[in-house]
């Protein structure tokens, strides 16, 4: 679990050379913490 835009999980992964095998889904409601958490994600759609 993580608030808001995702940082505490999408951080520590990028960080990590197996962040690969890793899937993971945020659940936000607030439309401007979707989109801050999909342009930080790796492959850009938030998945």
């Amino acid at each position: 679990m993580c608030a808001g835009q995702g940082h505490d999980v999408l951080g520590v992964l990028s960080r990590r050379a197996d962040a690969g095998r890793v899937r993971a889904t945020l659940i936000e409601s607030d439309e401007r913490n979707v989109a801050a958490a999909r342009a930080a994600a790796p492959d850009g759609r938030g998945s």
